[in-house]
């Protein structure tokens, strides 16, 4: 009975170091309301359906925004998406999202320069192997997100002659996607 209790222990303790890398990566859960978003913000997408709570101050997108030069933002194509929602955490943001099994693109215009990007990723669900792209430069590669776990990702990029393609793509299940928000970058200067 002592050695089983020891052997369970160290199944544990086995665990939560594996689990500990993927919450400890510097993107762990966040409250939505309290996100640190440095200085003008050019954009704020809400991902969801079309009946979902849009967060204030926010751009709706469904699974059938389709890319408009004239807006400047949306899906190149929209075929194979879905959106769906969950109450799993506060914030009109984390609430519901954007999914697919298919690869897909959303589009922004931006004018050159620098920007920060500010994604939110939320389910119920555990999605196992999720990747995304910006302007074809993986940024996500094979990345879990844990269920009933909100993340926070942010990164700092440099347009310069095209527009931001934010590609995503799952290797096995599907991939989401809640919020992107595009705002002044912190560090490049």
């Amino acid at each position: 009975m002592r050695r089983l209790r020891g052997l369970l222990l160290i199944c544990l303790i086995l665990t939560s170091v594996a689990f500990a890398g993927e919450f400890l990566d510097g993107s762990y859960n966040y409250n939505v309301m309290d996100l640190d978003i440095a200085g003008k913000i050019y954009y704020a997408f809400d991902f969801g359906t079309t009946d979902s709570e849009v967060a204030k101050g926010y751009i709706q997108i469904t699974d059938e925004t389709e890319y408009d030069p004239k807006v400047g933002y949306g899906w190149l194509y929209t075929e194979g998406l879905f959106g769906r929602r969950t109450l799993t955490l506060q914030g009109d943001q984390a609430r519901d999202m954007v999914a697919s099994a298919e690869e897909a693109t959303f589009r922004v215009n931006l004018e050159p320069g620098k920007y920060r990007l500010t994604f939110i990723f939320n389910d119920i669900n555990a999605r196992p192997s999720m990747n995304l792209w910006i302007n074809d430069d993986i940024y996500l590669e094979k990345w879990m997100l844990p269920g009933l776990f909100m993340k926070v990702k942010f990164t700092e990029i440099e347009i310069k002659d095209k527009p931001l393609d934010i590609t995503l793509a799952a290797d096995k299940d599907i991939w989401v996607i809640n919020a992107l928000v595009i705002s002044e970058p912190r560090g490049m200067k």
